[in-house]
């Protein structure tokens, strides 16, 4: 990474960045070849057009090229390129992949966005919840203790009128037919495929 005190604080607003800035201290924009003498030291990243001041001794330079957002950095010690990433955009699907193995979806729960309680079934937070009756089918009904909302659990298919009709269709899905011969064969009309899909 580039010394500080090499560098002054004006120089640095003057510059024009050539590199994405790091993100809650992530930073990918670096010679990613492993056999590489420079491998993961952070290139300068500001352009040097003529007539600024050079970039410190012994800081990497490397050439960035491409249209853009195809930008990629050639390294001067190994002529291997990397594409740019846009840092922020990996931390935002770090999290959100990480998120996605912390909380199933699919596991009923409270279904507002934010609450606390959001991701946490019943069965395995019971503090979070109070039972709320049942439902007019019989599903049981539950009440969030922390944002109040209500919501049952049941079976997948319980608001679908034709669930006998789910294998063939989920078959040939599977096998590329067209959803006009789906909807012929399956005898069944395309609002309620498109609402089975």
């Amino acid at each position: 990474m580039l010394d500080g005190s090499k560098i002054s604080s004006t120089e640095i607003a003057d510059l024009e960045r050539r590199f994405p800035p790091p993100f809650e201290w992530v930073d990918l924009n670096f010679c990613r070849n492993p056999q590489c003498a420079t491998y993961g030291i952070f290139p300068d990243p500001f352009k040097r057009p003529k007539g600024s001041e050079p970039a410190a001794p012994g800081v990497l330079r490397g050439v960035v090229a491409g249209k853009k957002h195809e930008e990629f950095f050639k390294c001067p010690t190994c002529n291997k390129t990397s594409r740019i990433k846009n840092n922020r955009a990996i931390v935002q699907e770090y999290k959100r992949l990480k998120h996605l193995q912390e909380f199933d979806p699919t596991v009923p729960s409270c279904r507002t966005e934010g609450c606390f309680s959001h991701g946490m079934a019943p069965e395995t937070n019971p503090e979070f919840y109070r039972r709320f009756g049942k439902t007019a089918k019989g599903d049981p009904r539950f009440q969030c203790r922390i944002c109040s909302k209500t919501f049952s659990i049941g079976k997948p298919a319980r608001r679908q009128l034709r669930s006998d009709k789910n294998r063939i269709i989920f078959q040939m899905l599977c096998n590329d037919v067209s959803l006009a011969k789906i909807s012929k064969i399956a005898d069944i009309s395309y609002r309620d495929l498109y609402g089975k899909m």
